[in-house]
């Protein structure tokens, strides 16, 4: 994937893996562990996602996923490398997928042939299946992942109109739907569906001012009724856990609050250690 969205993606679709894995793999998961991605002999690889799996029947494997927004002559070659690195970092089967979410007609191969063996790894097109599979999730994670399906015949306005009504009518919690409806955006960018999008929300009135949040203004007040700045880095501090707690992303937090990324994870170690 192009250097633009390589961190974006890996910010915005950690939450959506295991969607992608039952609905589009059609894999009945048992467990899932967390690899590292950073993958270091001599030549350094970093993976968008590489995961420990085990399915129903027993088998274990490490599952590689990239996502591609523009054809690559050279995916294979590179997915290739991967795979060594991989099995050389966790001597463990690895099964390799690309999800392609660009814009264009796919036309990558998946398959390298060389004289003495052919390796293949697998090629999903998202764009081939139907927006519906996703929309009609109860899960608003999922829902998210309709916008880089196959709207068909349907007007994008009317599909957008459609994700964003099921958002809204699902998610409980004002911060959690500005969550989605911020993957959501980052999504349509890349079918060149980001601007309406954006207008869509007007229209529905689901821009989100974090000035006017209830816990926003009970942190400045609280800080401002002590009269003093340690007061009011407190009270801030405070608002900064509250949201944290709701699962916001840091960098928005860190826009509303003007606390810095550093300064939020050492909140987040303090206020959400790991069980």
């Amino acid at each position: 994937m192009s250097n633009d969205y390589d961190k974006i993606i890996r910010e915005n679709l950690q939450s959506l893996i295991e969607p992608l894995i039952r609905k589009v793999l059609e894999m009945e998961v048992v467990t899932v562990e967390n690899l590292t991605t950073k993958l270091q002999y001599t030549l350094e690889r970093e993976a968008d996602f590489l995961q420990k799996i085990t399915v129903a029947n027993g088998d274990t494997f490490a599952l590689h996923i990239e996502f591609q927004s523009a054809n690559d002559p050279l995916m294979p070659e590179r997915m290739l490398q991967y795979c060594g690195l991989i099995y050389r970092a966790h001597r463990l089967p690895v099964l390799q997928y690309v999800f392609y979410i660009g814009k264009h007609k796919l036309n990558m191969s998946e398959v390298l042939s060389m004289p003495l063996f052919d390796y293949r790894y697998r090629l999903v097109d998202l764009r081939q299946f139907p927006y519906q599979t996703f929309l009609e999730s109860d899960n608003p994670d999922e829902v998210v992942l309709a916008v880089l399906c196959n709207f068909e015949l349907e007007d994008g306005r009317v599909v957008i109109s459609k994700i964003l009504r099921k958002l809204k009518e699902l998610n409980t919690s004002e911060l959690k739907l500005q969550k989605n409806i911020r993957q959501l955006e980052v999504l349509a960018k890349i079918k060149d569906l980001q601007k309406i999008v954006l207008q869509a929300e007007q229209t529905m009135a689901l821009t989100y001012d974090m000035e006017t949040d209830i816990r926003f203004k009970q942190g400045k007040k609280a800080g401002i009724e002590k009269g003093i700045e340690k007061g009011i880095e407190k009270g801030i501090e405070q608002m900064a856990i509250s949201f944290l707690k709701e699962g916001v992303e840091i960098a928005i937090i860190s826009k509303a609050t003007g606390l810095s990324t550093e300064a939020l994870l050492k909140l987040q170690k303090a206020a959400l250690p790991e069980k």
